[in-house]
């Protein structure tokens, strides 16, 4: 896997699995997802968003953010991992 060298700024510092989602707005006008991270900051989230180094947020729904990760290999071969961040419910972890 080829990694980007370009400086990453945004939401492109953070990986998935270090951000909590914790609301989504849904409207007619705006898909947005609200997540924290570590540190309780809050940022939001729309269509199209980088998010990580490989990641874009593709699709908001009720109760999930989905996010589609790609990664070339050397040879040029795309490959495509979707990630789901889910809304946690009134007591879990």
């Amino acid at each position: 896997i080829i990694e980007n060298t370009q400086a990453l700024s945004g939401m492109q510092l953070f990986e998935p699995g270090q951000l909590s989602l914790v609301g989504v707005l849904l409207s007619s006008a705006n898909e947005l997802a609200f997540v924290e991270d570590q540190a309780k900051k809050g940022y939001v989230l729309k269509l199209g968003t980088p998010i990580g180094k490989r990641g874009i947020v593709k699709q908001i729904e009720l109760d999930k953010v989905v996010i589609e990760e790609t990664a070339k290999t050397r040879s040029g071969q795309e490959i495509k991992n979707i990630v789901h961040m889910s809304l946690k419910k009134d007591g879990d972890k």
